[in-house]
């Protein structure tokens, strides 16, 4: 095969598509790397140029071909500035506009203006050899740690190609002018620096995707060693396990502290999962959701550190993949304190609850007989007598005198005369069996029941059940004359309505009735019905 200009930019537009093509294949893959898409643009535009190249061999698309070179020059650039802006300098725009208006200017001078082959090609090696020294020069200064030898690499080649191109635009200066570019394969040199171009760009491709792994590479294994030292130093648990066993791979030093466990206990283990958990029912669940979702976050576990102590941690988990076996990722974050803070909380919280649930009763009852005391006695009555205005049904009010008690305090003394009290209050406790019926204290020796919606019938039994089980207690009282005995005296008012009357009103006639049974005799029962 002769090698002249038409088989050569043939070949060359058939090894730029390759080349193309795997540069976009790098493209698609490492997309975030800036550079990359400058760099597919420029491989285009080279094979463009090689292919619009052999438009020259055939006359009737031989004005296509004054475009070659200027689309193989720009592809020159973009290949620049790909690099720079991978490197991660500024491109140089101002720079790579005025070198390719240049090479515009002299290029088309020379094709139209002073049509000279000679010339034509020493502007194309010349001002091309610039380009390629520059991103090479470019490539030395900003290689770093993860790439440095591919990008040494790459910039030998950009530098050889760049002196290879210097070296002929010399050479095609001292030569005679060519008359056609069918001359060229007369002398093997020329036919060469058509070459350089194709095998330059394969090298050259070949080492920007390799600096491209490089980078990728070295950006993983930092990444890597990131993760590493984020595992190894948190204060949380961390633990990587193998899925299929449970068997430890890692632990990172939050482990070690929390658990107590050395690396050499636990890593490689096949029990040291069963023996983290205080409850098997626990690991089961736990594996159950993990392998059913992939993933669980904050699950409240206690776990078993050694020397048997329990530990409360809120554990998240998640399955990943290493080389192709599933693997399970933990972390753990120890709340025991905090667990045992919240409790202490929460028995403080019901401690003051009960105090003031205490202190609540405390002011609304009577200190000495637990019964209601006058305040809750005024509110109740006054509640009970409104509600029976609206509603219309009976309130029945009682009230009620330990007989004789000041003779028996003075007889006996005062704490007799308290236990004294505190028995007659029991009576009455028992008395009173419906909610929102009220029994208290109603001063010194004197107590009260507010009974609603009860009638004469109703409140006559009650009463008559308070005197009969007080008399039963058998409580001597040598200055009873009658009885010999603690009694009581009751007066009993139930109204019907509440005409003309108030509270007041009705706490008169109940002390009405009361009175009646002191003046009828004591021990007794005396009523009025008001409203009849």
């Amino acid at each position: 095969m002769r090698l002249d200009v038409f088989t050569i930019a043939g070949v060359g537009a058939v090894l730029y598509v390759l080349q193309i093509f795997a540069v976009f294949v790098q493209h698609r893959v490492n997309k975030a790397y800036a550079g990359s898409g400058l760099w597919l643009t420029g491989a285009v535009l080279q094979g463009l140029g090689f292919t619009i190249m052999m438009a020259y061999f055939f006359p009737r698309w031989r004005v296509l071909s004054a475009l070659a070179n200027p689309i193989i020059f720009a592809g020159m650039l973009f290949l620049n500035a790909s690099v720079r802006t991978f490197l991660g300098f500024p491109v140089r725009k101002r720079l790579l506009t005025a070198a390719f208006l240049v090479f515009l200017s002299l290029y088309y001078y020379f094709l139209f203006a002073s049509d000279s082959i000679s010339m034509r090609s020493f502007v194309v090696y010349f001002i091309t050899s610039f380009v390629a020294v520059m991103t090479a020069s470019d490539l030395v200064r900003g290689r770093k740690s993860g790439f440095s030898s591919s990008a040494f690499f790459t910039a030998t080649i950009f530098a050889c190609f760049g002196s290879l191109l210097f070296t002929a635009s010399i050479i095609n200066i001292i030569m005679p002018n060519l008359e056609s570019y069918a001359d060229f394969y007369d002398l093997p040199y020329r036919a060469a620096v058509f070459v350089f171009p194709l095998v330059s760009s394969i090298m050259w491709t070949f080492g920007y995707i390799i600096m491209m792994n490089q980078r990728l590479n070295s950006e993983i294994d930092k990444e890597r060693e990131n993760l590493q030292l984020l595992f190894s130093m948190s204060p949380d648990v961390k633990i990587l396990s193998r899925f299929s066993d449970g068997v430890f791979i890692d632990v990172n030093d939050g482990f070690i502290r929390k658990t107590g466990y050395t690396r050499e206990e636990i890593i490689g283990s096949s029990e040291a999962s069963e023996l983290l958990w205080f409850s098997d029912d626990d690991r089961k669940s736990y594996f159950r959701e993990l392998r059913e979702s992939g993933h669980l976050e904050n699950r409240e576990y206690p776990f078993r550190v050694k020397g048997g102590e329990c530990l409360i941690g809120l554990i998240s988990s998640r399955s990943i993949y290493i080389k192709d076996e599933e693997h399970i990722i933990s972390v753990v974050i120890d709340i025991t304190e905090r667990k045992a803070a919240e409790k202490k909380i929460e028995q403080l919280v019901q401690q003051l609850e009960g105090e003031k649930r205490e202190a609540q009763l405390n002011a609304i009852t009577d200190k000495l007989t637990g019964l209601s005391n006058r305040r809750h006695l005024d509110d109740a009555l006054r509640t009970e007598f409104n509600r029976m205005k609206r509603s219309g049904e009976p309130l029945s009010v009682i009230i009620l005198d330990i007989d004789h008690f000041k003779e028996y305090n003075d007889s006996y003394g005062h704490p007799a005369g308290d236990e004294c009290i505190r028995s007659v209050s029991g009576v009455l406790k028992n008395a009173v069996t419906r909610l929102y019926d009220v029994a208290a204290r109603y001063g010194g020796e004197e107590f009260m029941l507010v009974l609603p919606e009860t009638g004469r019938e109703g409140a006559g039994r009650i009463a008559e059940k308070i005197r009969s089980d007080v008399e039963e207690l058998c409580i001597d009282h040598e200055k009873s004359a009658l009885f010999g005995r603690v009694t009581v005296s009751i007066g009993a008012v139930t109204l019907n309505n509440a005409d003309g009357l108030d509270t007041a009103g009705v706490v008169e006639l109940a002390d009405r009735a009361l009175y009646e049974a002191k003046q009828n005799g004591r021990n007794r029962v005396d009523f009025i019905c008001f409203g009849e």
